[in-house]
């Protein structure tokens, strides 16, 4: 029997008609736009340390400016995997069995231990 599902609003019908073909489109969009704000946020922050204007070691102003770009790119990264809205990805979560969001969760946790190992020895 499925569980309820409080995160999908019946009444929201902006988007009910999108493929997923489309909502991966969007994705990429959202994945590439993202990764170019945050790219263009550092270089910005960068050149505004260099004159003077903002601090040399960035801090917590240059983390905000440059992780909202970020989080935008993430949304589309999970769209592009998922062919769901985020706003679906709750619901759809919810709706796996126990065992299935353990392994998952599991891997989701532990994926960012595997990018950074790749990298260290890449670099």
């Amino acid at each position: 029997m499925p569980r309820a599902n409080h995160y999908e609003d019946p009444d929201d019908d902006v988007e009910d008609g999108a493929s997923p073909a489309h909502i991966r489109i969007r994705g990429v969009l959202l994945l590439v736009g993202g990764g170019a704000g945050a790219f263009a946020a550092k270089l910005a922050s960068a050149f505004l340390a260099q004159q003077g204007l903002f601090p040399k070691h960035g801090g917590i102003p240059a983390m905000i400016v440059i992780f909202v770009p970020v989080a935008a790119a993430l949304a589309g990264f999970i769209e592009l995997l998922t062919g769901l809205e985020i706003r679906r990805v709750p619901g759809k979560w919810d709706d796996l069995k126990g065992w299935q969001r353990g392994i998952l969760g599991t891997l989701i946790a532990f994926s960012p231990f595997l990018f950074y190992s790749i990298g260290v020895e890449l670099f």
